[in-house]
């Protein structure tokens, strides 16, 4: 056997060697260690929620105890009745105005984003490409910066301490991404169906309607939940917005952390 042979049963014995560990690392890793691995990674970031239930099932006693109790001895579900249902901090009431904000938002900002997404989708018109910037640039910003010039928008308007103020507040956070977003739905499909909807006889708003928004249901779908769960965090920032105290429109998540404040301050035993 010549010398270039050699080499060659080598380099391939080698590569024989290299795939066969390779595919023994494949099939371990694919085997019980990645199902171990998912499992951990599972209960570990499960572990906080599992933990804020089992405390909420706890008496007042069971909370304050030392040393700490990690399951309650008794279930109860008073915290649950107290939370819903005291004079207090109504958190059935904040509860409701953070859904309904959050639902008109995400219809206004979906139907918005749906016409402004498709116009800049289709048509072609001088500083399109800037605008789509801007939309996009507009995430870069945090929305605390906004609080200043929309508080003094809502006194010259009359809108403090009103539903009207949290929605179109949330609304100029929501629309310019999802309508982003929708302009790539909408590139993705083709022209072609559009241009059969019209031959047929169906207009500009019929093609959208019949043929568009079907086929661009995954990513409306998608743009609706973006624009609920921004508006919904949105309104945990109304807390810090001033004068925005009245239980008519206090969202949820601004009267929690008050509401847990008054209630362990009252259940604290006393020294």
């Amino acid at each position: 056997m010549s010398a270039p042979d050699r080499r060659r049963d080598a380099t391939g014995g080698a590569r024989r060697l290299t795939r066969s560990r390779a595919d023994w690392v494949e099939r371990v890793l694919s085997g019980p260690v990645l199902w171990l691995g998912l499992l951990a990674l599972t209960l570990f970031a499960l572990g906080p929620f599992v933990w804020v239930f089992l405390t909420s099932l706890k008496t007042r006693a069971e909370l304050y105890a030392t040393p700490l109790q990690y399951l309650p001895g008794r279930l109860t579900a008073v915290n649950y009745v107290d939370a819903w249902t005291s004079k207090l901090t109504p958190f059935s009431r904040f509860f409701a105005n953070s859904l309904w904000v959050s639902s008109v938002t995400m219809v206004v900002t979906t139907a918005v984003s749906i016409l402004a997404g498709y116009a800049l989708a289709r048509f072609r018109f001088a500083g399109r490409n800037v605008l789509l910037l801007v939309f996009l640039a507009t995430q870069m910003f945090p929305a605390v910066l906004l609080i200043a010039p929309l508080l003094s928008q809502w006194y010259a308007l009359g809108l403090i301490d009103t539903y009207q103020a949290l929605i179109y507040s949330n609304f100029s956070f929501t629309v310019p991404f999802t309508v982003w977003m929708l302009v790539g739905y909408f590139d993705a499909i083709p022209r072609e169906l559009e241009e059969s909807a019209l031959i047929d006889g169906c207009g500009r708003f019929g093609a959208l309607c019949r043929v568009v928004l079907p086929l661009a249901a995954p990513g409306v779908a998608a743009t609706a939940i973006f624009a609920f769960v921004t508006s919904w965090s949105c309104c945990s920032r109304s807390r810090s917005r001033p004068r925005l105290r009245c239980a008519r429109c206090r969202p949820a998540s601004s009267s929690w952390s008050g509401s847990t404040r008054s209630s362990g301050a009252s259940s604290r035993p006393a020294s």
